[in-house]
């Protein structure tokens, strides 16, 4: 099956694994901008969490490969959709981050983050705690 019978295909089943099959189809043909928009079209149809992570994840990696200036908010948006450690560190670090943004960041986290586990909130509140410690030291005249 190509790929246009794969993309019928994810549209009419809505199914995590033609969604997959499709997104996997253009990316190993090396077409990054259509992967982007099928990764982005899946995550929408997807019901569970962990299935439209797995495609916001996709697209935030189809946006880095194409130099997109928005791989920042592609990542946000997979935390946003899926919270995990793993998808909150990306979006914290990304982009060469400042001590400043990733305090910004952590701070937006615990705010208003999708996520209140005890680990997320002990990790964000540990980022917030170092970014902070790191700014004071790196103000303090030397010796």
């Amino acid at each position: 099956m190509g790929v246009v019978g794969l993309a019928r295909l994810a549209r009419s089943s809505k199914t995590a694994d033609a969604a997959r099959a499709w997104c996997t189809a253009l990316v190993s043909k090396g077409d990054w901008a259509a992967a982007l928009f099928a990764y982005e079209e899946c995550a929408k149809f997807m019901e569970r969490d962990y299935s439209r992570g797995e495609f916001l994840d996709g697209a935030a990696l189809a946006a880095q490969v194409l130099g997109r200036e928005d791989v920042t908010k592609k990542l946000e948006a997979a935390w946003l959709g899926d919270p995990s450690l793993l998808r909150l560190s990306r979006w914290i670090l990304a982009d060469a981050a400042t001590t400043s943004t990733i305090r910004k960041r952590a701070t937006s986290a615990l705010a208003d983050g999708p996520s209140k586990a005890p680990v997320v909130v002990g990790f964000l509140t540990g980022i917030r705690w170092l970014s902070l410690s790191f700014s004071f030291s790196m103000s303090r005249p030397g010796p």
